[in-house]
């Protein structure tokens, strides 16, 4: 069983790719424009600059929402599993 505190950060970036979620009210940080441009192979300075982040600011605002939606991409991971079973 998958646990919000075992989660991979691939796991959890399959869900903010693929779901629908708000992230913060009022913030210009897009997770998914940021993942879906990482996956396309663009550099995290040109995913930060899209975004009108510095990169740190960009990785920051990334990481914080992996941490905040953990629980909720465990808990999809435990149905998408159960589904193949």
């Amino acid at each position: 069983m998958t646990t919000a505190e075992t989660i991979t950060a691939d796991i959890v970036d399959r869900f903010l790719m693929n779901e629908n979620y708000d992230y913060k009210l009022n913030s210009k940080f897009n997770p998914r424009k940021a993942l879906v441009m990482i996956s396309e192979g663009y550099s995290f300075d040109e995913v930060a600059k899209a975004q009108n982040f510095t990169t740190t600011k960009m990785l920051d605002e990334l990481n914080a929402a992996r941490d905040k939606f953990a629980p909720y991409a465990a808990a999809w991971w435990a149905i998408e599993q159960a589904m193949t079973d």
